[in-house]
C-alpha cells in the first residue's frame, strides 16, 4: 500500500519548502521530510524531537532519523506501534498546520517587518515581531486588541488553522502527488495573509506613535527640571479631550504671554492644550492637582507623566464641584477651552 505526497514552495526569505513521501512496511508508516533551508530543517527536527515525548504519552510512537543532525537533508519520520485508529493522514496535517502557526508565520512576520520597515533597528524587530505574534496567533479568545488601531476579526486565527489543516489533509488525502506549501499559503490564503499584514502596518505605526510620544514625554520632562519652580498650585481639569486650568483661589490660569509668544512664532495656531502644557511648564508650579474622569488618557495622561511627584490626582474632591461650576460660568462649552 503506497501513496506519496511532496510538499514544495519557491524559494524566498521566509520559504519552507518540505516533501513527504510514507509507505507501509512491516506495520510502521515512514515519512520523509524536507526542506530547502538547513536551519529551518534543524528547527523541525528539534521541534519533532520536543513533541515526540507529549506524542508518546498519548499512544503516538515515532522515531527520527538523519543524515547529519547540523545540516540535515532530510528527516525520516517513522511511525511505529501507534493504534490502528490513528489516521496518518490527519495525523501529518495537524503536525503541518501546527507547524505554519507556530513557526512559518512567525518567520514569515519578521521578514515582512524587515521588508517593508527597513528602518526599524534588530531590537525593534524583534520586539514587534514577538508583540504582533502575540496579538495575532497566539490569543485564541475573543480579539479587540486596544494596541493596534486596526484589530483582526474575532475569528481570524480559528478559519485560517481550519482551512488550512483541511487543504493539507485533502491534498493528501487526494491521489495528486505534490503540494506547493508556499503557493497554497499566498494564494489559497491570501485574504488571509493581507490581513495579517494590515495589522502588522497598523501595529507598526502605533508602535512609531508611541516612541515619538515617548520623546515628546522626555522632552517636556527636560524643560520643566530646567525651569525654576514656583510657589504657585494649579489645577487642571479635564474631561475627554478637553482641559482647563485655575489657580488655588479659583481663579482661570494665566495663559497670554504664551498665546501671544504662540501667535507670534507659529505658523499655525497652536492646539489649546499646547499653549496650557507650555504655560504650566513655564510657571513650574510647585504642585499641580488633576481633576479629571480618565488619569490614563490624553492631556491627563501626559500631564502625569511629565509633572511626576508634583502632581496629585484628586479622588472627588470638594473643590471639582467648584470648578465645573467656574467652567459653567465663563464658557458657553464646558471644557471647551483654556
Amino acid at each position: 500500500d503506497l501513496s506519496c505526497a511532496r510538499i514544495r514552495s519557491l524559494p524566498s526569505p521566509y520559504t519552507v519548502c518540505m516533501s513527504f513521501a510514507w509507505y507501509r512496511e512491516g506495520g510502521k508508516m515512514t515519512y520523509r521530510l524536507r526542506m530547502m533551508d538547513p536551519k529551518e530543517m534543524r528547527d523541525l527536527l528539534q521541534w519533532l524531537q520536543r513533541l515526540a515525548i507529549p506524542k508518546a504519552r498519548k499512544g503516538i510512537l515515532y522515531f527520527l532519523e538523519v543524515t547529519d543532525p547540523e545540516q540535515p537533508a532530510f528527516i525520516d519520520f517513522t511511525m511505529c506501534g501507534c493504534d490502528p485508529g490513528v489516521n496518518a493522514v490527519d495525523f501529518l496535517s495537524g503536525i503541518l498546520t501546527r507547524y505554519i502557526l507556530g513557526h512559518w508565520i512567525y518567520h514569515f512576520i519578521k521578514e515582512e517587518l524587515r521588508r517593508a520597515h527597513g528602518y526599524l533597528n534588530s531590537e525593534e524587530i524583534q520586539y514587534l515581531q514577538e508583540r504582533i505574534y502575540t496579538e495575532a496567533l497566539q490569543v485564541r479568545t475573543q480579539r479587540s486588541s486596544s494596541w493596534a488601531s486596526f484589530t483582526l476579526e474575532s475569528g481570524w486565527l480559528a478559519d485560517f488553522e481550519q482551512q488550512l489543516k483541511r487543504m493539507i489533509t485533502d491534498v493528501l488525502s487526494s491521489s495528486a502527488d505534490e503540494l506547493h506549501l508556499d503557493g497554497l499559503l499566498r494564494f489559497r490564503f491570501a485574504n488571509h495573509l493581507a490581513e495579517l499584514r494590515e495589522f502588522m502596518h497598523f501595529a507598526v505605526d502605533d508602535y512609531l506613535l508611541s516612541r515619538e510620544y515617548e520623546d515628546y514625554v522626555d522632552l517636556l520632562r527636560y524643560f520643566l527640571e530646567t525651569t525654576p519652580i514656583s510657589p504657585i498650585v494649579v489645577h487642571v481639569v479635564t474631561v475627554g479631550e478637553a482641559a482647563r486650568a485655575f489657580t488655588d483661589d479659583y481663579a482661570p490660569f494665566d495663559v497670554s504671554d504664551v498665546r501671544e509668544v504662540a501667535t507670534r512664532t507659529a505658523a499655525e495656531e497652536l492646539h489649546p492644550q499646547d499653549v496650557l502644557m507650555s504655560a504650566l511648564i513655564m510657571r513650574s508650579p510647585r504642585k499641580v492637582v488633576l481633576h479629571t474622569d480618565d488619569v490614563e488618557f490624553g492631556f491627563a495622561k501626559t500631564l502625569v507623566r511629565v509633572f511626576g511627584e508634583r502632581l496629585t490626582v484628586c479622588d472627588s474632591c470638594p473643590e471639582c464641584d467648584v470648578f465645573v461650576a467656574a467652567i459653567d460660568k465663563g464658557s458657553p462649552s464646558v471644557y471647551t477651552s483654556i
